[in-house]
């Protein structure tokens, strides 16, 4: 090998490394393609199941709309389905070049449940987009009531502005909370974490 050609392959290979280092996804995709990696334990770290419909489905619906399971922009509820989540849909809109910023209004207290709204605004748009969301007292987060109205709100205002036909995670749920706990299945129970153990973001 001549060193013309030695040093335009040392090039490429930089050039590789540096694409690998500012895009861990594009590094990981490649690595699974050679066989130097196996996906499915990784995705198995991730709740993912590669055998399964479902969540075959969620990944591509992260491969349609640019989401990363890793930061859980998609979720899978067993025995529901694929979800997208309220981070989800904000990377959507931010990736979109077309989000001008999002409002939120007062929240009320409407007895059982607590009520806000969002309002999206589009840079491509005359008009923004308003929506409702609410949360129940009862709900499993209930100590953090006025921020999971919030949550709710968001997801039906982002999901129109942004034409994301995919049901929001934060829409199914805050209508199930109405039930009694010896309602739900076991499954739900396990399923169902991230929103109600924890303060929302």
């Amino acid at each position: 090998m001549t060193d013309t050609v030695r040093g335009a392959v040392e090039q490429r290979e930089a050039a590789r490394n540096l694409a690998r280092a500012s895009d861990p996804g594009a590094a990981l995709a490649e690595a699974a393609e050679s066989g130097a990696l196996k996906m499915t334990p990784v995705l198995a770290a991730l709740g993912l199941d590669p055998t399964k419909p479902a969540h075959q489905a969620a990944l591509l619906i992260c491969n349609k709309y640019g989401l990363d399971p890793l930061l859980k922009h998609v979720v899978v509820v067993q025995g529901s389905g694929a979800y997208i989540t309220r981070d989800g849909l904000l990377h959507v809109a931010h990736m979109s070049g077309q989000f001008d910023g999002i409002e939120i209004g007062d929240v009320i207290d409407a007895g059982s449940h607590w009520i806000a709204t969002a309002t999206v605004y589009r840079r491509d748009m005359a008009h923004p987009f308003t929506y409702p969301g609410r949360y129940p007292k009862s709900g499993a987060n209930k100590s953090y009531g006025p921020e999971m109205a919030i949550k709710t709100a968001e997801v039906m205002a982002l999901r129109r502005a942004f034409d994301v036909s995919m049901p929001a995670y934060e829409e199914r749920h805050a209508p199930q909370d109405l039930r009694a706990p010896d309602d739900e299945t076991d499954e739900e129970r396990q399923d169902v974490t991230d929103e109600h153990e924890e303060p929302p973001a």
